[in-house]
């Protein structure tokens, strides 16, 4: 494997409101150049978490997907609220596109893929992209167990038992961290930039197509599904599946009796789609 740290991914250059930041660029020894490539974004409810944290998962994808990963270090709340992590990720396209001959990737293959906090990262740059009608410029975005619900806040809480009270106390720490929770109850969380799957059919049908996978326990699963179908609504969705027997982040585990089956299917789509 190589693993090149580049500190000069996005910027304002290509988003006024997006940061130049660092991240690695990762790929298999003696592959040839024009590879696919995939423009990662790590979980961690986009408050925590780093690149260099997951690049032995970038690794693993590198050589299932026989692609390039660029790997990001997006900006991170609550120091840097929504949607900056967003804008540092279609900064990160764009560059990655400007840059393709000297990354030695095909400009005409590439995907965004993240999971959790970076499945809501990959929402938000598709309506980034889509409201600058350049939902073309990339082949999907791979939604993995995205975190891009409201449905916890809008419960009532007569209607929660009491995992129900944990899970809305811990989504309401997370989203006072992530902007303006004051704001957002005001506009009954219902902000695209903060809950993904609130975006409007006329700007999803410009978005990249979408790849939503979840899994059978996993705590998002209801924004997963949210995700897919207003993509399906709007004829923009390539793939829907939720795993049997799988929880939240469980393909992090390589022991876990699910992981590889979820690895091959991620693989069987990567190479089928892009």
């Amino acid at each position: 494997m190589t693993e090149e740290l580049r500190k000069d991914i996005g910027g304002p250059s290509y988003h006024p409101n997006a940061a130049v930041v660092d991240g690695y660029v990762i790929k298999v020894k003696g592959r040839p150049s024009n590879q696919r490539c995939l423009i990662y974004f790590h979980g961690g409810a986009a408050l925590a978490g780093t690149a260099e944290e997951h690049n032995y998962y970038c690794w693993r994808m590198a050589v299932d997907f026989d692609a390039t990963i660029i790997n990001v270090n997006y900006r991170l709340a609550p120091e840097h609220k929504v949607p900056c992590g967003i804008d540092d990720g279609y900064a990160s396209v764009k560059w990655a596109i400007a840059k393709a001959s000297e990354l030695g990737i095909d400009p005409n293959r590439i995907a965004t893929i993240g999971e959790s906090g970076g499945g809501y990262i990959v929402g938000g740059v598709s309506m980034r992209l889509g409201e600058r009608n350049e939902g073309g410029l990339i082949k999907f975005g791979f939604h993995l167990i995205p975190m891009v619900t409201n449905a916890i806040l809008l419960k009532p809480d007569s209607e929660l038992d009491e995992m129900g009270h944990m899970m809305k106390a811990m989504s309401k720490e997370i989203y006072e961290a992530l902007g303006d929770y004051s704001a957002l109850e005001a506009k009954n969380f219902n902000d695209k930039w903060t809950f993904t799957m609130c975006l409007d059919d006329d700007l999803c049908k410009k978005c990249p197509p979408a790849v939503v996978l979840t899994g059978e326990f996993d705590d998002c699963l209801i924004g997963a599904k949210e995700t897919a179908e207003i993509y399906r609504r709007n004829n923009n969705l390539l793939v829907y599946g939720s795993q049997r027997g799988s929880h939240h982040g469980h393909y992090f585990n390589p022991k876990h009796c699910r992981t590889d089956a979820w690895q091959k299917a991620v693989t069987e789509i990567c190479k089928k789609y892009l």
